[in-house]
């Protein structure tokens, strides 16, 4: 398994620009459709095995 990895803001969009990135976001999909990223995907963390 992948280690978790924090990055900036600015990391981010670097890495986003060269296309190597997936933002997965845990959150409801109501919390999801209110603000997110434009490239995020939602997969809800209460749909995901433990």
């Amino acid at each position: 398994m992948s280690q978790l990895q924090t990055i900036s803001v600015g990391q981010l969009a670097e890495r986003d620009g060269q296309g190597n990135v997936d933002i997965i976001d845990v959150r409801t999909s109501l919390e999801f459709r209110e603000v997110r990223a434009v490239v995020a995907r939602n997969i809800p963390l209460d749909s995901l095995a433990p």
